[in-house]
């Protein structure tokens, strides 16, 4: 069964959806797009519920409501909510003694002294495709006002991966880690599978131990210049990565 905000939705006509829903857009009103969920799964007697989209962070705020038959497949709302937050989900993983690239938010002193001694960019807190993304040459001037809180983060450069894991209670079930190999600005709309990556795969499961995460888990990587493998975002949802595991393996774990 798919629910989705969307009349007509990517999987609606696929022979392996018995059901689609129409429900309230979480932009209109979160209550309201929890409120259809929870009926759907009254309605239906849904046993399993699995957010695989942007909107995952607003379906995670049903998990206390569900009845106790259910399953969730996800991250509760605090931390959905937190890795969503691209500079939370920075600080977390510094806490955790992950390699992130030097952050903060723009505005405050750490900010402007960010950019007076390294290359760096600014992008909205919340935001994705790239959207609001700015490069910034060290010593010059910040952007006084963005229409959205934003954060200022050290440039890397090197090889750029992504990565995505099924994780249940903080063990992974599998992982996959792919590069971009047909871009469309800085979205990546052609990809192939890196073997090779055994930093990025140890950086998750720390990741995903360290905070018992449940759920899919994907991150955008860079392999840096200097050697180190360290996280720029997270999305605490499905990705496109999704494509290199295999179906019946995925499957099996839900």
């Amino acid at each position: 069964l798919v629910a989705d905000p969307h009349r007509t939705h990517l999987a609606r006509h696929s022979n392996a959806v018995s059901g689609s829903f129409r429900v309230t857009a979480p932009a209109t009103s979160p209550d309201s797009f929890v409120k259809d969920l929870l009926r759907i799964v009254w309605d239906q007697q849904v046993d399993l519920v699995v957010p695989v989209s942007e909107e995952s962070v607003h379906v995670a705020r049903m998990v206390d409501r569900l009845p106790e038959r259910v399953r969730f497949f996800g991250a509760a709302f605090e931390m959905a909510r937190t890795l969503h937050n691209k500079y939370l989900f920075n600080r977390l993983a510094a806490d955790l003694g992950l390699p992130v690239p030097e952050t903060a938010l723009l505005g405050g002193v750490e900010a402007t002294d960010l950019a007076a001694r390294a290359p760096t960019i600014v992008k909205p807190v919340h935001g994705s495709a790239g959207i609001g993304l700015h490069r910034i040459e060290p010593g010059c001037a910040l952007p006084t006002t963005t229409a959205r809180p934003s954060l200022i983060q050290e440039r890397l450069t090197g090889q750029e991966l992504s990565a995505i894991a099924v994780v249940y209670e903080g063990h992974c079930a599998g992982i996959a880690v792919y590069r971009g190999t047909i871009m469309s600005h800085s979205v990546a709309i052609a990809f192939e599978r890196v073997d090779s990556a055994k930093p990025i795969e140890a950086w998750i499961r720390s990741f995903a131990a360290e905070t018992n995460y449940t759920g899919f888990l994907s991150f955008d990587f860079f392999n840096a210049t200097d050697g180190s493998t360290r996280a720029i975002e997270c999305n605490a949802r499905l990705t496109s990565g999704i494509h290199f595991l295999e179906p019946e393996a995925v499957g099996r774990f839900l």
